[in-house]
């Protein structure tokens, strides 16, 4: 009876928050994922770590607005972008500056790539072995890109590079140590007497005469996200005029990146798969095409449900709606992404989320999704500064508005959200490496005028947890029994104010470790696996 009047009142006062509410928090369910929400307002200079109440539990201050991620590293580091609002490329995305911030918001490291010939811009993408992918606009003259096989180049063309930085945080500045450019994969079939003349229907080439906007636009692909695979040591690119995702080859040097062989695909820099739109390779009609202007697509890391497979926001799905996509590549006996018919596959999406009625789930640019380990989704509509996190019945659990507006001002309750652009939003297990021994209390609402009164439910169900590794505390023995089904490189104990006191190399499937000098109280313990690490809060009494 107790249980039936809780979901009574929750849904009493959800209803009272979506009535009354017009930023801030919405909706918070005892289903929602047991963290916290970190974003950058994309006309701020603030970074925003809330809880689901909607209260601030800690922020970050930069010079700049984002250009356009900001990411917490596990050592507690905020890696972010910033805008420098380059003369030269003032296309949307735009940055140039790539920092770290400590937890007081102090500048530790920065690193500018802005200037007459080349800006980073979008996105950028945190390595295991520390270093950072970058993606840059690089300009090449209309001498230039007629020679390459431009049908028509009245203007400059920019091509789209990425580039890995190695950061030297002692004196400052990085080294490129590798590097991909799309200017040396493409081809085309307009003159024989120019550069990459070749088939177009190739399906591991960019053809440089596909376009959806005409060639009158210097920004012709427009990549707006990176993502890398640490198990394939793969790179996952979004194309956003194309509407396609991309995946290259990491494991190459950098001259094997500029051709068509060498790396563990054997196919250098050329794509390994694409996903979209197949007429950009000359296959197909418009009815096979799946993806417009999506943004954040990413693989789904293994231990979560969907493990392995990759989500896409879908921006225009429709005229008015946008969806959720979830793709699972089709790959061949060897493993790698098979190709039939001259086409990747499949045909078509493994799951979609598509709101009733349709229109009332649309971010026409922007935007981001987020699998959590609970099974839940959280969906960020960029344009509209909404966040909202679904089960896996596609129901509402959790829904936030951002309150920031322009010059990062923070609306008054009962204001209009408007000029909220965000571009991405990520959830953060409570037993985030980089939140241990933070003191994280709530300091009220980021707007004002909200007097609304919120509970917080504890979820221990939702810790980030691999369901493969089993972590047994056994007071009779004084021992924590591990048992993973992947080999555990390393452990790292840490006791409730962040200190670690305990840690040790394993190289196997168990591992024991004696509790009887730790004393009674709450540890929280760091596992390494090969692809992944796994965070778990544990008591010993």
């Amino acid at each position: 009876m107790k249980e039936i009047l809780l979901f009574v009142l929750t849904i009493v006062l959800s209803n009272n928050l979506y009535s009354e509410q017009t930023i801030g928090l919405f909706l918070n369910t005892p289903q929602a994922y047991d963290g916290y929400t970190l974003f950058s307002p994309s006309a701020s200079n603030t970074t925003y770590l809330i809880d689901n109440c909607g209260e601030k539990v800690h922020s970050w201050t930069s010079t700049t607005t984002p250009g356009n991620v900001a990411y917490l590293l596990d050592n507690g580091i905020l890696l972010r972008t910033g805008r420098t609002y380059n003369p030269y490329f003032t296309a949307g995305g735009n940055g140039g500056l790539i920092q770290m911030l400590d937890w007081e918001s102090n500048l530790i490291w920065e690193y500018s790539i802005s200037d007459s010939n080349k800006c980073q811009h979008h996105d950028i993408e945190a390595l295991p072995n520390g270093n950072i992918l970058a993606l840059v606009w690089v300009t090449h003259t209309q001498e230039e890109a007629i020679q390459a096989g431009r049908e028509f180049s009245l203007i400059e063309l920019w091509s789209e590079k990425l580039i890995e930085i190695k950061p030297d945080l002692i004196n400052g500045g990085g080294e490129v140590v590798w590097e991909w450019d799309t200017w040396d994969h493409y081809v085309q079939d307009f003159s024989e007497e120019k550069d990459n003349f070749g088939d177009v229907t190739n399906p591991r080439k960019i053809n440089l005469n596909y376009s959806t906007l005409g060639f009158y636009s210097v920004d012709w692909l427009h990549f707006n996200s990176v993502n890398y695979n640490p198990r394939l040591d793969q790179i996952m690119l979004s194309n956003f005029n194309f509407g396609e995702v991309i995946i290259i080859d990491h494991s190459t040097t950098t001259e094997e990146a500029k051709t068509g062989s060498g790396g563990k695909s054997g196919y250098g820099g050329d794509l390994l798969y694409r996903w979209g739109n197949p007429m950009a390779y000359g296959q197909g009609t418009v009815d096979d095409i799946k993806l417009f202007t999506q943004h954040d697509p990413h693989w789904i890391p293994d231990s979560l449900p969907d493990g392995g497979k990759i989500i896409i926001f879908n921006n225009k799905a429709g005229k008015n709606y946008s969806t959720l996509n979830i793709v699972d590549p089709e790959l061949d006996e060897d493993g790698n992404y098979a190709i039939k018919n001259n086409r990747f596959g499949p045909n078509d999406p493994d799951w979609t989320y598509k709101a009733t009625p349709d229109s009332t789930f649309y971010s026409m640019n922007l935007s981001s999704s987020q699998r959590l380990p609970n099974g839940n989704t959280l969906i960020c509509e960029g344009a509209k500064g909404r966040f909202t996190e679904i089960n896996h019945n596609k129901e509402k659990v959790w829904q936030y508005i951002n309150p920031s507006s322009i010059g990062g001002m923070l609306l008054e309750q009962g204001s209009i959200a408007n000029n909220n652009l965000t571009f991405r939003a990520e959830k953060l297990s409570k037993y985030h490496p980089a939140l241990i021994g933070k003191e994280l209390i709530p300091m009220g609402y980021l707007e004002s005028g909200s007097d609304f009164t919120c509970e917080l439910y504890g979820n221990e169900s939702s810790v980030n947890f691999d369901d493969n590794t089993e972590i047994v505390v056994n007071p009779l023995r004084n021992r924590i029994e591990l048992e993973s089904k992947e080999i555990i490189s390393f452990v790292e104990i840490f006791n409730s104010i962040g200190a670690k006191i305990y840690s040790t190399n394993s190289e196997s499937q168990t591992n024991s470790i004696s509790t009887i000098n730790f004393g009674t109280g709450v540890y929280f313990l760091k596992i390494y696996l090969k692809n992944q690490i796994v965070n778990r809060k544990i008591m010993i009494n």
